[in-house]
């Protein structure tokens, strides 16, 4: 399980959602610069993260004060090539 609670106070709280894991952009801030010499060098700077806010996601459930709950797991096989595989190769 996936728990998140609002940067708030408890009693701002607006409820509990179960909601499925929002998905964001993330990236890092890489500035090209010179430095007093003359020589090009680039700066890598602060994370940056855009949360994709499409459907009711955590990322919203937390935008309206929610506590969000969100189901996960770690299979990362494909299940439907599985069985494809499975017919035409046993």
């Amino acid at each position: 399980m996936n728990v998140n609670f609002p940067d708030r106070k408890a009693s701002e709280v607006t409820g509990v959602r179960v909601v499925a894991q929002g998905r964001q952009d993330a990236g890092y801030a890489i500035q090209e610069r010179m430095d007093p010499r003359g020589n090009e060098y680039f700066w890598i700077g602060q994370a940056v993260r855009n949360g994709i806010r499409d459907g009711d996601t955590d990322y919203q459930a937390l935008e309206r004060g929610e506590i969000s709950i969100t189901p996960l797991h770690m299979d990362l096989t494909h299940k439907k090539t599985l069985d494809l595989f499975k017919g035409a190769f046993s």
